[in-house]
């Protein structure tokens, strides 16, 4: 726990850097300029919680598809699944983002089910992330080219095509080279003090190996089903902060650019080594508003408020779901390729 308290104190530190760096180069703090902006409606604001609710339902509903089609659906009911969902981001807070959330899940779910069908459902989750940044990606960047929205980066879009190869290429390596990746564990855990669980670390991905080989038998309909419910969920997402800016009145935003560059900075920030990518969304939130031209009275505090809404709540909310337990476990767990 204390490792975990002290990550998590890592992470604000660094939120805390980053927010001081924006304000030191020429954005601002001034709550009154801040409050001359708004135009607060509150039964507007207000559907932000539906919005939130939303996300984690349609988290849980993805999970509760994926151990359906591995025929232990009737262990993992909705309410499980969106715990291990809500698992999951907790997960993502204090730890780098993939290895986090996969934990999070896997540990949860493996508590009702197989340990191998557990981790499946835990990879697959991240295989359909994967396409979802795949695709979403390009599609985020032409709208904001169509909009004449230019974020500063003259390589952007040559970045954003080779991400996106890459994640459809991991994708299905995860899905259908199981043997592949078995051995690369295997590899990898050659090397130094992992050398004595190689062994253990080449069976447990061969097996899962097998277990995702079900998933992939999955109807095609039932498989077009999760993609359709994954990006709905990150939409829902995304949206829950379109829905406070505008219950608080926030002019000049440009909603349907805002929801294209939440896709593409969190689609990108899966390879920010901090955790929940601190100091990353901070920097890149600010840019992007600057961009976009929100206010600069409202920069610094819609930042703030996006990063409450999508990641510091998941602390608040971590003890009340598990989330100490989480810690202790993945202090003591042995390291596996999950």
């Amino acid at each position: 726990m204390k490792n975990a308290i002290r990550i998590i104190l890592i992470s604000l530190l660094i939120s805390g850097g980053a927010i001081a760096l924006l304000l030191l180069t020429g954005d601002k703090l001034d709550p009154s300029a801040f409050q001359k902006l708004l135009n607060v409606n509150w039964t507007k604001l207000a559907l932000v919680i539906p919005f939130l609710l939303a996300w984690w339902v349609l988290l849980g509903v993805r999970i509760k598809i994926l151990a359906t089609a591995l025929d232990v659906g009737e262990h993992i009911s909705l309410s499980r699944a969106i715990r291990a969902a809500l698992l999951s981001l907790f997960g993502a807070f204090v730890t780098p983002a993939a290895t986090g959330s996969s934990f999070g899940l896997g540990w949860y779910l493996s508590r009702f089910i197989d340990v191998k069908k557990a981790t499946a459902i835990a990879v697959f989750g991240l295989v359909l992330d994967f396409v979802y940044y795949a695709w979403s990606m390009p599609v985020s960047f032409l709208i904001l080219e169509l909009k004449g929205i230019n974020l500063g980066i003259p390589i952007l879009g040559i970045l954003i095509g080779i991400s996106s190869v890459l994640l459809i290429a991991a994708a299905i390596a995860v899905t259908f080279s199981a043997d592949l990746i078995a051995r690369l564990v295997f590899s990898i855990f050659s090397l130094g003090f992992l050398k004595r669980r190689r062994f253990a670390a080449f069976a447990f991905v061969h097996r899962t190996g097998h277990v995702m080989a079900e998933l992939r038998q999955m109807p095609l309909g039932t498989q077009l089903l999760l993609h359709f419910v994954n990006a709905l969920a990150f939409m829902t997402h995304f949206g829950a902060f379109n829905v406070v800016a505008w219950g608080l009145g926030i002019p000049h935003f440009d909603h349907v650019a805002i929801l294209a560059c939440q896709s593409l900075l969190v689609s990108l920030s899966s390879v920010v080594p901090t955790p929940g990518g601190s100091g990353y969304f901070e920097i890149a939130l600010g840019k992007v508003f600057a961009a976009i031209g929100v206010p600069d009275a409202a920069k610094t505090f819609l930042t703030l408020i996006w990063r409450f809404i999508s990641y510091y709540l998941y602390i608040l909310i971590g003890p009340f779901i598990g989330g100490a337990a989480l810690l202790r476990a993945s202090e003591k767990a042995p390291k596996s390729p999950l």
